[in-house]
Protein backbone atom coordinates (compact mmCIF):
# COMPACT_ATOMS: atom_id res chain seq x y z
CA UNK A 1 0.00 0.00 0.00
CA UNK A 2 2.78 2.40 0.88
CA UNK A 3 4.94 1.74 -2.18
CA UNK A 4 2.51 3.09 -4.82
CA UNK A 5 2.08 6.20 -2.72
CA UNK A 6 5.86 6.62 -2.56
CA UNK A 7 6.16 6.19 -6.32
CA UNK A 8 3.40 8.72 -6.92
CA UNK A 9 5.03 11.16 -4.55
CA UNK A 10 8.37 10.72 -6.30
CA UNK A 11 6.76 11.29 -9.70
CA UNK A 12 5.13 14.50 -8.50
CA UNK A 13 8.44 15.63 -7.03
CA UNK A 14 10.19 14.93 -10.34
CA UNK A 15 7.40 16.70 -12.26
CA UNK A 16 7.77 19.69 -9.93
CA UNK A 17 11.48 19.93 -10.67
CA UNK A 18 10.77 19.71 -14.38
CA UNK A 19 8.19 22.48 -14.12
CA UNK A 20 10.65 24.65 -12.21
CA UNK A 21 13.30 24.19 -14.91
CA UNK A 22 10.76 25.16 -17.57
CA UNK A 23 9.83 28.31 -15.69
CA UNK A 24 13.45 29.33 -15.21
CA UNK A 25 14.35 28.78 -18.88
CA UNK A 26 11.24 30.33 -20.39
CA UNK A 27 10.84 33.38 -18.19
CA UNK A 28 14.60 33.79 -17.97
CA UNK A 29 14.75 34.39 -21.73
CA UNK A 30 11.89 36.90 -21.46
CA UNK A 31 13.59 38.74 -18.60
CA UNK A 32 16.81 38.81 -20.62
CA UNK A 33 14.87 40.39 -23.49
CA UNK A 34 13.69 43.20 -21.23
CA UNK A 35 17.24 43.86 -20.05
CA UNK A 36 18.77 43.66 -23.53
CA UNK A 37 16.42 46.44 -24.68
CA UNK A 38 17.95 49.05 -22.37
CA UNK A 39 21.62 49.75 -23.25
CA UNK A 40 21.28 50.98 -26.86
CA UNK A 41 19.47 47.73 -27.68
CA UNK A 42 22.74 45.90 -26.86
CA UNK A 43 25.06 46.71 -29.75
CA UNK A 44 28.49 46.68 -28.12
CA UNK A 45 30.70 43.60 -27.85
CA UNK A 46 30.52 43.36 -24.07
CA UNK A 47 26.73 43.50 -24.05
CA UNK A 48 26.41 40.92 -26.80
CA UNK A 49 28.89 38.61 -25.08
CA UNK A 50 26.89 38.82 -21.87
CA UNK A 51 23.70 38.11 -23.81
CA UNK A 52 25.25 35.02 -25.42
CA UNK A 53 26.51 33.75 -22.07
CA UNK A 54 23.14 34.16 -20.34
CA UNK A 55 21.19 32.50 -23.16
CA UNK A 56 23.61 29.57 -23.12
CA UNK A 57 22.84 29.09 -19.43
CA UNK A 58 19.12 28.93 -20.13
CA UNK A 59 19.75 26.60 -23.07
CA UNK A 60 21.63 24.25 -20.73
CA UNK A 61 18.71 24.35 -18.30
CA UNK A 62 16.34 23.56 -21.16
CA UNK A 63 18.58 20.63 -22.18
CA UNK A 64 18.66 19.24 -18.65
CA UNK A 65 14.87 19.55 -18.40
CA UNK A 66 14.35 17.64 -21.62
CA UNK A 67 16.87 14.92 -20.69
CA UNK A 68 15.17 14.65 -17.31
CA UNK A 69 11.96 14.03 -19.23
CA UNK A 70 13.56 11.11 -21.02
CA UNK A 71 15.15 12.41 -24.21
CA UNK A 72 15.97 15.47 -26.26
CA UNK A 73 13.92 16.79 -29.15
CA UNK A 74 14.05 20.12 -30.97
CA UNK A 75 10.89 22.20 -30.73
CA UNK A 76 10.43 22.66 -34.50
CA UNK A 77 13.28 21.03 -36.49
CA UNK A 78 12.02 22.11 -39.91
CA UNK A 79 11.78 25.77 -38.93
CA UNK A 80 15.14 25.74 -37.16
CA UNK A 81 17.01 23.82 -39.87
CA UNK A 82 17.78 26.82 -42.15
CA UNK A 83 19.00 28.86 -39.18
CA UNK A 84 21.26 26.01 -38.10
CA UNK A 85 22.41 25.76 -41.71
CA UNK A 86 23.49 29.41 -41.64
CA UNK A 87 25.57 28.80 -38.52
CA UNK A 88 27.09 25.70 -40.13
CA UNK A 89 28.03 27.73 -43.21
CA UNK A 90 29.59 30.41 -41.02
CA UNK A 91 31.66 27.77 -39.20
CA UNK A 92 32.82 26.31 -42.52
CA UNK A 93 33.92 29.79 -43.57
CA UNK A 94 36.45 29.64 -40.72
CA UNK A 95 37.99 26.43 -42.12
CA UNK A 96 38.43 26.97 -45.87
CA UNK A 97 41.04 24.20 -46.08
CA UNK A 98 38.21 21.67 -46.07
CA UNK A 99 36.04 23.20 -48.80
CA UNK A 100 38.36 25.53 -50.71
CA UNK A 101 39.34 29.18 -50.60
CA UNK A 102 35.95 30.21 -52.02
CA UNK A 103 34.44 29.51 -48.57
CA UNK A 104 36.99 31.55 -46.61
CA UNK A 105 35.78 34.46 -44.52
CA UNK A 106 37.64 37.74 -44.96
CA UNK A 107 37.21 38.67 -41.30
CA UNK A 108 37.46 35.62 -39.01
CA UNK A 109 36.94 37.62 -35.81
CA UNK A 110 33.66 39.13 -36.98
CA UNK A 111 32.50 35.76 -38.27
CA UNK A 112 33.14 34.25 -34.84
CA UNK A 113 31.10 37.07 -33.25
CA UNK A 114 28.30 36.40 -35.71
CA UNK A 115 28.34 32.67 -34.92
CA UNK A 116 28.09 33.33 -31.19
CA UNK A 117 25.28 35.91 -31.44
CA UNK A 118 23.25 34.06 -34.08
CA UNK A 119 23.55 30.79 -32.17
CA UNK A 120 22.27 32.53 -29.04
CA UNK A 121 19.27 33.82 -31.00
CA UNK A 122 18.54 30.31 -32.27
CA UNK A 123 18.78 28.92 -28.74
CA UNK A 124 16.45 31.64 -27.42
CA UNK A 125 13.94 30.88 -30.17
CA UNK A 126 14.11 27.13 -29.55
CA UNK A 127 13.54 27.59 -25.83
CA UNK A 128 10.51 29.81 -26.41
CA UNK A 129 9.11 27.45 -29.06
CA UNK A 130 9.56 24.50 -26.74
CA UNK A 131 7.73 26.06 -23.81
CA UNK A 132 5.09 28.30 -25.44
CA UNK A 133 2.32 25.73 -25.16
CA UNK A 134 -0.34 27.54 -23.13
CA UNK A 135 -2.38 30.72 -23.24
CA UNK A 136 -0.52 32.22 -20.30
CA UNK A 137 2.88 31.82 -21.92
CA UNK A 138 1.61 33.16 -25.25
CA UNK A 139 0.36 36.22 -23.40
CA UNK A 140 3.76 36.54 -21.70
CA UNK A 141 5.43 36.79 -25.13
CA UNK A 142 2.92 39.41 -26.25
CA UNK A 143 3.41 41.43 -23.07
CA UNK A 144 7.20 41.44 -23.49
CA UNK A 145 6.91 42.74 -27.07
CA UNK A 146 4.50 45.48 -25.96
CA UNK A 147 6.54 46.46 -22.90
CA UNK A 148 9.74 46.80 -24.89
CA UNK A 149 8.12 48.47 -27.90
CA UNK A 150 5.73 50.84 -26.17
CA UNK A 151 8.32 51.66 -23.51
CA UNK A 152 10.88 52.56 -26.17
CA UNK A 153 8.33 54.66 -28.05
CA UNK A 154 7.39 56.60 -24.92
CA UNK A 155 11.04 57.06 -24.03
CA UNK A 156 11.69 58.47 -27.49
CA UNK A 157 8.93 61.02 -26.96
CA UNK A 158 10.27 61.81 -23.49
CA UNK A 159 13.71 62.58 -24.87
CA UNK A 160 12.12 64.97 -27.35
CA UNK A 161 10.42 66.83 -24.50
CA UNK A 162 13.37 66.98 -22.09
CA UNK A 163 15.83 69.87 -22.49
CA UNK A 164 18.65 68.79 -24.81
CA UNK A 165 17.19 65.29 -24.80
CA UNK A 166 19.51 64.19 -21.97
CA UNK A 167 18.88 62.87 -18.47
CA UNK A 168 20.27 60.32 -16.06
CA UNK A 169 19.12 57.32 -18.12
CA UNK A 170 20.65 58.45 -21.39
CA UNK A 171 23.90 59.40 -19.73
CA UNK A 172 24.56 56.48 -17.39
CA UNK A 173 22.23 53.57 -18.21
CA UNK A 174 21.37 53.64 -21.90
CA UNK A 175 24.47 55.44 -23.08
CA UNK A 176 25.26 58.97 -24.26
CA UNK A 177 25.37 58.01 -27.95
CA UNK A 178 21.65 57.30 -28.33
CA UNK A 179 20.27 59.18 -31.33
CA UNK A 180 16.59 58.42 -30.66
CA UNK A 181 15.07 56.69 -27.64
CA UNK A 182 17.79 54.23 -26.53
CA UNK A 183 19.01 53.48 -30.06
CA UNK A 184 22.23 54.77 -31.60
CA UNK A 185 20.56 54.75 -35.04
CA UNK A 186 17.04 56.13 -35.50
CA UNK A 187 16.42 53.60 -38.28
CA UNK A 188 16.97 50.77 -35.80
CA UNK A 189 14.29 52.31 -33.57
CA UNK A 190 11.85 52.05 -36.47
CA UNK A 191 12.24 48.27 -36.70
CA UNK A 192 11.11 47.85 -33.11
CA UNK A 193 8.13 50.16 -33.66
CA UNK A 194 7.03 48.18 -36.72
CA UNK A 195 7.07 44.88 -34.84
CA UNK A 196 5.18 46.37 -31.90
CA UNK A 197 2.59 48.01 -34.14
CA UNK A 198 2.00 44.72 -35.94
CA UNK A 199 1.14 42.96 -32.68
CA UNK A 200 -1.13 45.82 -31.62
CA UNK A 201 -2.98 45.79 -34.95
CA UNK A 202 -3.51 42.05 -34.68
CA UNK A 203 -5.06 42.41 -31.23
CA UNK A 204 -7.12 45.41 -32.30
CA UNK A 205 -8.56 43.86 -35.45
CA UNK A 206 -9.01 40.24 -34.45
CA UNK A 207 -8.91 39.67 -30.69
CA UNK A 208 -12.48 40.78 -29.97
CA UNK A 209 -11.36 43.30 -27.36
CA UNK A 210 -13.71 45.41 -25.28
CA UNK A 211 -14.29 49.00 -26.37
CA UNK A 212 -12.03 50.33 -23.62
CA UNK A 213 -9.16 48.05 -24.67
CA UNK A 214 -9.69 48.96 -28.33
CA UNK A 215 -9.43 52.64 -27.39
CA UNK A 216 -6.23 51.88 -25.46
CA UNK A 217 -4.80 50.08 -28.53
CA UNK A 218 -5.65 53.03 -30.77
CA UNK A 219 -4.01 55.48 -28.37
CA UNK A 220 -0.92 53.27 -28.09
CA UNK A 221 -0.65 52.92 -31.87
CA UNK A 222 -0.98 56.70 -32.12
CA UNK A 223 1.84 57.22 -29.63
CA UNK A 224 4.07 54.78 -31.52
CA UNK A 225 3.18 56.45 -34.82
CA UNK A 226 4.04 59.92 -33.53
CA UNK A 227 7.28 58.67 -32.01
CA UNK A 228 8.24 57.01 -35.29
CA UNK A 229 7.54 60.18 -37.26
CA UNK A 230 9.61 62.26 -34.84
CA UNK A 231 12.47 59.80 -35.24
CA UNK A 232 12.49 61.01 -38.88
CA UNK A 233 13.45 57.66 -40.40
CA UNK A 234 12.15 57.49 -43.95
CA UNK A 235 12.34 53.72 -44.10
CA UNK A 236 10.49 53.35 -40.79
CA UNK A 237 7.71 55.78 -41.74
CA UNK A 238 7.06 54.15 -45.12
CA UNK A 239 7.29 50.64 -43.67
CA UNK A 240 4.75 51.55 -40.98
CA UNK A 241 2.38 52.72 -43.71
CA UNK A 242 3.08 49.53 -45.65
CA UNK A 243 2.35 47.20 -42.74
CA UNK A 244 -0.81 49.16 -41.98
CA UNK A 245 -2.04 48.67 -45.54
CA UNK A 246 -1.16 44.97 -45.33
CA UNK A 247 -3.07 44.54 -42.06
CA UNK A 248 -6.17 46.32 -43.36
CA UNK A 249 -6.18 44.43 -46.67
CA UNK A 250 -5.68 41.05 -45.01
CA UNK A 251 -8.33 41.82 -42.39
CA UNK A 252 -11.02 42.49 -44.96
CA UNK A 253 -10.04 40.06 -47.72
CA UNK A 254 -8.86 36.95 -45.86
CA UNK A 255 -11.34 34.31 -44.79
CA UNK A 256 -11.55 34.26 -41.02
CA UNK A 257 -12.55 31.74 -38.41
CA UNK A 258 -16.04 31.90 -36.96
CA UNK A 259 -16.71 33.81 -33.79
CA UNK A 260 -16.45 30.66 -31.63
CA UNK A 261 -13.02 29.75 -32.95
CA UNK A 262 -14.09 26.90 -35.25
CA UNK A 263 -11.87 25.92 -38.21
CA UNK A 264 -11.74 28.12 -41.27
CA UNK A 265 -13.89 26.85 -44.11
CA UNK A 266 -12.64 26.66 -47.66
CA UNK A 267 -16.08 27.45 -49.02
CA UNK A 268 -16.25 29.77 -51.99
CA UNK A 269 -17.42 33.21 -50.94
CA UNK A 270 -20.41 34.53 -52.94
CA UNK A 271 -19.47 37.09 -55.57
CA UNK A 272 -21.45 39.84 -53.85
CA UNK A 273 -19.61 39.31 -50.57
CA UNK A 274 -16.24 39.19 -52.32
CA UNK A 275 -17.00 42.46 -54.10
CA UNK A 276 -18.18 44.05 -50.86
CA UNK A 277 -15.02 42.91 -49.04
CA UNK A 278 -12.84 44.27 -51.85
CA UNK A 279 -14.60 47.64 -51.80
CA UNK A 280 -14.32 47.85 -48.02
CA UNK A 281 -10.62 46.99 -48.20
CA UNK A 282 -9.96 49.62 -50.88
CA UNK A 283 -11.94 52.27 -48.99
CA UNK A 284 -10.22 51.48 -45.68
CA UNK A 285 -6.78 51.54 -47.31
CA UNK A 286 -7.50 54.90 -48.93
CA UNK A 287 -8.69 56.37 -45.64
CA UNK A 288 -5.65 54.99 -43.86
CA UNK A 289 -3.27 56.34 -46.52
CA UNK A 290 -4.82 59.84 -46.38
CA UNK A 291 -4.80 59.82 -42.56
CA UNK A 292 -1.14 58.72 -42.58
CA UNK A 293 -0.13 61.54 -44.92
CA UNK A 294 -1.96 64.12 -42.78
CA UNK A 295 -0.43 62.75 -39.57
CA UNK A 296 3.07 62.72 -41.05
CA UNK A 297 2.68 66.27 -42.33
CA UNK A 298 1.19 67.55 -39.05
CA UNK A 299 3.63 65.86 -36.68
CA UNK A 300 6.78 65.83 -38.78
CA UNK A 301 6.46 69.16 -40.51
CA UNK A 302 9.02 70.35 -43.03
CA UNK A 303 11.84 68.24 -41.57
CA UNK A 304 10.11 64.93 -42.28
CA UNK A 305 8.64 66.15 -45.56
CA UNK A 306 12.07 67.10 -46.89
CA UNK A 307 13.49 63.75 -45.78
CA UNK A 308 10.79 61.85 -47.62
CA UNK A 309 11.20 64.02 -50.70
CA UNK A 310 14.90 63.11 -50.73
CA UNK A 311 14.08 59.42 -51.28
CA UNK A 312 14.26 59.92 -55.03
CA UNK A 313 17.85 61.08 -54.65
CA UNK A 314 18.76 57.83 -52.88
CA UNK A 315 18.12 55.82 -56.03
CA UNK A 316 19.82 58.23 -58.45
CA UNK A 317 23.52 58.93 -58.84
CA UNK A 318 24.51 62.57 -58.41
CA UNK A 319 27.71 64.59 -58.14
CA UNK A 320 27.01 66.26 -54.79
CA UNK A 321 29.53 64.05 -52.94
CA UNK A 322 26.93 62.22 -50.86
CA UNK A 323 26.85 58.43 -50.63
CA UNK A 324 23.59 57.06 -52.04
CA UNK A 325 21.96 53.76 -51.24
CA UNK A 326 21.80 52.98 -54.95
CA UNK A 327 25.58 53.29 -55.16
CA UNK A 328 26.04 51.14 -52.07
CA UNK A 329 23.78 48.49 -53.59
CA UNK A 330 25.70 48.56 -56.87
CA UNK A 331 28.97 48.06 -55.01
CA UNK A 332 27.41 45.22 -53.03
CA UNK A 333 26.24 43.55 -56.23
CA UNK A 334 29.81 43.74 -57.56
CA UNK A 335 30.99 42.07 -54.37
CA UNK A 336 28.39 39.32 -54.79
CA UNK A 337 29.52 38.69 -58.37
CA UNK A 338 33.05 37.98 -57.11
CA UNK A 339 31.83 35.68 -54.29
CA UNK A 340 28.59 34.15 -55.59
CA UNK A 341 28.58 30.76 -53.85
CA UNK A 342 29.53 31.28 -50.20
CA UNK A 343 30.06 35.05 -49.90
CA UNK A 344 32.85 36.86 -48.09
CA UNK A 345 31.93 35.55 -44.66
CA UNK A 346 29.21 36.40 -42.17
CA UNK A 347 30.12 39.64 -40.44
CA UNK A 348 32.87 40.28 -42.98
CA UNK A 349 30.96 42.68 -45.25
CA UNK A 350 32.87 45.74 -44.01
CA UNK A 351 36.17 44.14 -45.02
CA UNK A 352 34.97 42.54 -48.22
CA UNK A 353 33.37 45.69 -49.63
CA UNK A 354 36.58 47.76 -49.38
CA UNK A 355 37.74 46.53 -52.81
CA UNK A 356 34.53 47.84 -54.35
CA UNK A 357 34.10 50.97 -52.24
CA UNK A 358 34.62 53.83 -54.71
CA UNK A 359 33.16 56.58 -52.56
CA UNK A 360 35.18 59.66 -51.60
CA UNK A 361 35.77 60.66 -48.01
CA UNK A 362 36.69 58.86 -44.81
CA UNK A 363 33.34 57.19 -44.14
CA UNK A 364 33.81 53.42 -44.66
CA UNK A 365 30.97 51.14 -45.65
CA UNK A 366 30.03 48.70 -42.90
CA UNK A 367 26.56 47.57 -44.04
CA UNK A 368 24.81 47.20 -47.37
CA UNK A 369 21.70 49.11 -46.21
CA UNK A 370 19.72 46.20 -47.62
CA UNK A 371 19.67 43.04 -45.52
CA UNK A 372 18.76 40.85 -48.47
CA UNK A 373 21.80 41.94 -50.44
CA UNK A 374 23.99 41.68 -47.35
CA UNK A 375 22.85 38.11 -46.69
CA UNK A 376 23.93 37.12 -50.19
CA UNK A 377 27.17 39.11 -49.88
CA UNK A 378 28.00 37.37 -46.59
CA UNK A 379 26.85 33.85 -47.41
CA UNK A 380 26.36 33.71 -51.17
CA UNK A 381 23.70 31.67 -52.93
CA UNK A 382 23.80 29.12 -50.11
CA UNK A 383 22.69 31.70 -47.54
CA UNK A 384 20.06 33.04 -49.92
CA UNK A 385 18.53 29.58 -50.38
CA UNK A 386 18.59 28.93 -46.63
CA UNK A 387 16.85 32.26 -45.99
CA UNK A 388 14.27 31.53 -48.68
CA UNK A 389 13.64 28.11 -47.14
CA UNK A 390 13.16 29.67 -43.69
CA UNK A 391 10.56 32.17 -44.90
CA UNK A 392 8.79 29.46 -46.92
CA UNK A 393 8.47 27.28 -43.81
CA UNK A 394 7.44 30.33 -41.76
CA UNK A 395 4.72 31.18 -44.30
CA UNK A 396 3.39 27.61 -44.20
CA UNK A 397 3.41 27.63 -40.39
CA UNK A 398 1.56 30.95 -40.21
CA UNK A 399 -0.97 29.85 -42.79
CA UNK A 400 -1.56 26.68 -40.83
CA UNK A 401 -2.10 28.61 -37.60
CA UNK A 402 -4.57 30.99 -39.23
CA UNK A 403 -6.47 28.07 -40.78
CA UNK A 404 -6.65 25.93 -37.64
CA UNK A 405 -9.17 25.85 -34.78
CA UNK A 406 -8.07 28.45 -32.31
CA UNK A 407 -9.27 31.04 -29.88
CA UNK A 408 -9.53 34.66 -30.93
CA UNK A 409 -6.34 35.40 -29.01
CA UNK A 410 -4.39 32.74 -30.91
CA UNK A 411 -5.66 33.94 -34.26
CA UNK A 412 -5.10 37.61 -33.41
CA UNK A 413 -1.60 37.07 -32.04
CA UNK A 414 -0.54 35.06 -35.09
CA UNK A 415 -1.96 37.70 -37.43
CA UNK A 416 -0.31 40.51 -35.45
CA UNK A 417 3.08 38.79 -35.36
CA UNK A 418 2.88 38.13 -39.10
CA UNK A 419 2.07 41.80 -39.69
CA UNK A 420 5.10 42.86 -37.65
CA UNK A 421 7.28 40.47 -39.64
CA UNK A 422 5.96 42.01 -42.88
CA UNK A 423 6.97 45.45 -41.57
CA UNK A 424 10.50 44.22 -40.88
CA UNK A 425 10.73 42.61 -44.33
CA UNK A 426 9.72 45.89 -45.97
CA UNK A 427 12.14 48.00 -43.95
CA UNK A 428 14.99 45.53 -44.53
CA UNK A 429 15.08 46.59 -48.18
CA UNK A 430 16.71 49.88 -47.15
CA UNK A 431 18.19 49.35 -43.67
CA UNK A 432 19.79 46.80 -41.37
CA UNK A 433 17.87 46.97 -38.08
CA UNK A 434 18.09 43.25 -37.34
CA UNK A 435 21.81 43.69 -36.66
CA UNK A 436 20.78 45.17 -33.30
CA UNK A 437 20.38 42.48 -30.65
CA UNK A 438 17.04 43.63 -29.23
CA UNK A 439 15.45 43.91 -32.67
CA UNK A 440 16.68 40.45 -33.64
CA UNK A 441 15.40 39.04 -30.34
CA UNK A 442 11.96 40.64 -30.72
CA UNK A 443 11.85 39.31 -34.30
CA UNK A 444 12.54 35.83 -32.91
CA UNK A 445 9.69 36.29 -30.44
CA UNK A 446 7.34 37.27 -33.29
CA UNK A 447 8.33 34.10 -35.12
CA UNK A 448 7.52 32.10 -31.98
CA UNK A 449 4.18 33.88 -31.47
CA UNK A 450 3.16 33.16 -35.05
CA UNK A 451 4.24 29.50 -35.09
CA UNK A 452 4.00 28.11 -31.54
CA UNK A 453 1.70 25.12 -31.20
CA UNK A 454 -0.47 25.47 -28.14
CA UNK A 455 -1.55 22.25 -26.49
CA UNK A 456 -4.50 23.97 -24.92
CA UNK A 457 -5.59 27.18 -23.29
CA UNK A 458 -5.27 26.11 -19.70
CA UNK A 459 -3.34 28.38 -17.37
CA UNK A 460 0.29 27.24 -16.93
Amino acid sequence: MDRPLAIKSGQNHRRGHRSALEIVAFYGVLLTTLIVAVPNGTVNDRGRSTFVFVICIFAFIRFVENVWKGGFKLADPLLLTPAIGVVTLAVLQLFPEYLGSGFATEDPNETKRFIATFTALILAGEILLRYTTTRRRLLALIYVVLIVGVGSGLFGLLRQILPDGENFLTEYVIGPNAAYAQFVNRNHFGFLMEMTTGVLLGLLLRAGLSQSLKLLCWVTIGIIGVSTILANSRGAILSMVGLGLFAISFHFLAVRASENGSPLRRQRMPREKRLKALLLAVAACCIFAVASVLLIAFVGGDAVASRIESIQGEIKSTDDGKIRRSEIWQSTIELIKHHPVAGVGFGAYAVGITRFDKFPGDWPLEQAHNDYLEIVANGGIIAFLLTLFFFAVLFVRIRGQLNSPASRLRNASCFGAATGIVGVMLHSFVDYGLHVTINALIFVILVVISTARLSGFEEA
